[in-house]
């Protein structure tokens, strides 16, 4: 029997009919970033041109409100289904998309998925329900969407922050990787802040919230972003704990609050200075629709009636800046006399961490491992202030 001759003819038959048969699995295994398929290299910069020559294809965009502009949506996975048929692929830096396998007849219906998850971590919209972006009977193998302000918006900038703490430069600070390949679970709750209280590793639901407190006003996009690397940073301060949520609830409050600003604080002013803000995060940094802390000003106007949990003491071991007496437009003028610097975030989660409960044992290892030029009592200055 001539087998070519049969399948030509019930491929024709499917282009005409539009029936798609069951197609099984490849079963590749994932790729190094934990998702089966890749982006198609070298893409074409023309969106019009496909992604990199792909049958299907598309460009994924989010707008920013701190740029206030449209930005590509990187790493994240696009499924597009016709009957029992299903393609994939990933977005690269450019957003685009080219999907694998064969296209679709033309003319057809197409479903196209933009899942928020890769191996490490799900954007949630509930404990039970990943988040995506579903536009269903789509008439074409090429399929673009632009992810506006809105609920989707805000779990898109969870997403951006979650794949560059996992996947992208963070200036040698550690993954956020759970033990036994358990991944993060971060839900983006629809309403302002209503709880209180560190999330732990064994229980790993992370919650952001949509809304200012008391009110309906959304969080501006870096907001989100660099509060999703806080939560984040519980997690790897856990970790770094030896994986012990009883040995992490040792460390008091001042420590789990304040490193979590710093690693916000560092992160996110990588991910804002390579898209165009080079003082974002700086002492100087006060835009007309300033960020939370600690991104505004530096947080260099923190004092103890601020916060005393929320502090700026890490940030204040590694910038090069002494804010006592600096004035801070409408927040509080500077108090703390910060004569230290020449530390590392890096340094301090590699080295120094695991051994911190308080401001004393702090203070040992900050000792132990000062920076050239920095002495015993400029350390003992600058933790008098906390």
């Amino acid at each position: 029997m001539n087998y070519k001759f049969v399948y030509s003819l019930v491929n024709r038959a499917e282009n005409i009919s539009g029936f798609t048969p069951w197609e099984p699995s490849d079963y590749k295994p994932w790729d190094n970033i934990g998702e089966p398929g890749q982006w198609y290299p070298n893409p074409n910069p023309n969106p019009g041109g496909g992604g990199g020559g792909a049958p299907i294809y598309g460009t994924i965009r989010i707008f920013d409100t701190r740029l206030n502009t449209l930005i590509p949506f990187e790493g994240a996975k696009v499924t597009a289904k016709r009957g029992l048929r299903t393609r994939e692929g990933i977005t690269n830096a450019n957003g685009q998309y080219g999907l694998d396998g064969t296209p679709f007849p033309n003319n057809k219906k197409v479903d196209f998925k933009l899942h928020m998850d890769r191996k490490h971590f799900v954007i949630k919209d509930n404990q039970i329900s990943p988040s995506n972006v579903s536009r269903n009977n789509i008439k074409s193998n090429h399929w673009s969407h632009d992810i506006m302000p809105g609920y989707e918006n805000m779990q898109g900038h969870m997403f951006r922050a979650a794949y560059r703490y996992f996947y992208k430069d963070i200036g040698g600070l550690q993954r956020p990787v759970r033990p036994s390949g358990n991944r993060s679970h971060i839900i983006a709750k629809n309403t302002a802040k209503d709880w209180q209280g560190i999330n732990y590793v064994v229980f790993p639901y992370l919650k952001i919230a949509r809304f200012r407190p008391g009110s309906t006003t959304e969080y501006q996009s870096d907001d989100y972003f660099s509060t999703t690397v806080h939560e984040l940073a519980h997690t790897s301060h856990v970790i770094k704990m030896n994986t012990g949520a009883v040995q992490y609830s040792q460390v008091n409050s001042m420590l789990q609050e304040s490193w979590p600003c710093a690693v916000e604080w560092f992160v996110t002013g990588i991910e804002y200075r390579e898209r165009g803000i080079a003082n974002y995060g700086t002492p100087n940094y006060n835009p007309s629709n300033p960020p939370v802390f600690p991104n505004r000003f530096g947080y260099q106007f923190w004092s103890l009636n601020t916060s005393s949990d929320y502090t700026s003491l890490f940030i204040n071991l590694v910038d090069n800046f002494n804010e006592l007496g600096q004035s801070f437009s409408s927040q509080p003028m500077g108090t703390v006399n910060d004569q230290v610097t020449g530390y590392t975030l890096a340094n301090i989660e590699t080295n120094l961490l695991k051994y911190c409960y308080g401001l004393s044992s702090l203070s040992t290892q900050l000792k132990a491992n000062r920076p050239a030029g920095v002495s015993n009592a400029q350390i003992d200055l600058l933790l008098s202030f906390y």
